[in-house]
């Protein structure tokens, strides 16, 4: 997704070119988030293209510029950086478990490097619900939302019978693919339950 040479958007942000894992090529960054940063990516040993979300919460690390460890803050922001980074590996493990659902992004792979994690998922071609929504005019049939949308719930309920919330559910984390298709993703504020109730 880079032409060679090219600088990172953001001094944060890995350069393309990177291996992780010895297998996955870091490309261009697709998005960023709260605490996540999701890069395009291939995969060597399968030759395929794959999408690698990084784990890399701003308000308590930061990265120098061509560097690619994370750079974590000392105190109590290392703390919570440590223990949001065992959750977003563990529940990146718990959701690989949901791999033959069609409606959820497919996990392929985690690792820890950098100092940080990284979650190699299925690349997802399409939309999103909010960018298809502003096709449509910003607004659609009910009956056509809830048609699209069964697929998705009933994913849901399989996640949330293992114990595990998704905890943003937006049109932002909603994904038409070209066959028309939907999948949920971004389980990055997904959150362990140990009961029926979340705090």
């Amino acid at each position: 997704g880079y032409e060679e040479g090219t600088l990172p958007k953001e001094a944060y942000y890995l350069p393309a070119g990177i291996l992780l894992g010895e297998r996955y090529i870091i490309g261009k960054v697709l998005g960023y988030g709260g605490f996540g940063i999701t890069y395009i990516g291939y995969d060597e040993l399968l030759k395929r293209i794959v999408a690698i979300k990084e784990y890399f919460p701003s308000n308590f690390a930061t990265r120098g510029l061509e560097s690619r460890d994370v750079v974590i803050y000392s105190g109590e922001a290392n703390e919570q950086y440590q223990a949001g980074l065992q959750r977003f590996i563990s529940e990146a493990k718990r959701l690989a478990q949901f791999n033959q659902s069609d409606n959820i992004v497919h996990i392929y792979d985690c690792i820890q490097e950098n100092k940080t994690g990284y979650i190699i998922m299925e690349y997802l071609d399409g939309d999103t619900l909010k960018s298809y929504l502003r096709k449509c005019g910003g607004r659609m049939p009910l009956a056509t939302v809830m048609e699209m949308m069964q697929p998705v719930i009933r994913s849901l309920e399989e996640v949330h019978k293992q114990g595990l919330i998704h905890r943003d559910i937006s049109p932002d984390n909603i994904m038409i693919l070209k066959n028309g298709s939907m999948k949920l993703l971004d389980f990055g504020a997904a959150r362990a339950v140990s009961g029926p109730q979340a705090d």
